[in-house]
């Protein structure tokens, strides 16, 4: 997935980049996804181009199905939330996916589960 990248300033702490069916917003130092349109529960939003397995978790990475943390540049940019939060997508490592959960409206923030703090991740066979 080849992006392209449009800039336009909307407040001093925060701009708007598109890149197709998402835009990365600026907040504070911080960069989230938002759906630029509706996604369907299902969807597949977007593939880990650039995926690379790391040795070990900080705020960038996720958990892949055995407890491995991944890096990839556009999933480092999916806001965490605690599982109560109801997060609107799923990381699918079969598929090296983000999948829409349920429906998702254009202008909101794309969102996945923290994980746990204390999961250990399984040895690379």
């Amino acid at each position: 997935m080849e992006l392209q990248f449009a800039q336009s300033t909307l407040s001093p702490s925060s701009h708007l980049t598109a890149t197709g069916d998402l835009i990365i917003r600026r907040v504070d130092e911080r960069e989230v996804l938002v759906a630029a349109r509706l996604f369907r529960a299902g969807e597949v939003i977007f593939t880990f181009d650039h995926a690379t397995w790391r040795a070990g978790r900080n705020a960038v990475t996720v958990d892949d199905a055995r407890g491995r943390p991944v890096y990839d540049p556009l999933l480092a940019r999916v806001a965490r939330v605690a599982s109560a939060g109801a997060p609107n997508c799923r990381a699918d490592f079969d598929l090296m996916a983000l999948i829409s959960s349920r429906r998702i409206h254009a202008g909101e923030s794309l969102t996945l589960e923290r994980p746990a703090q204390d999961r250990r991740p399984e040895a690379l066979a």
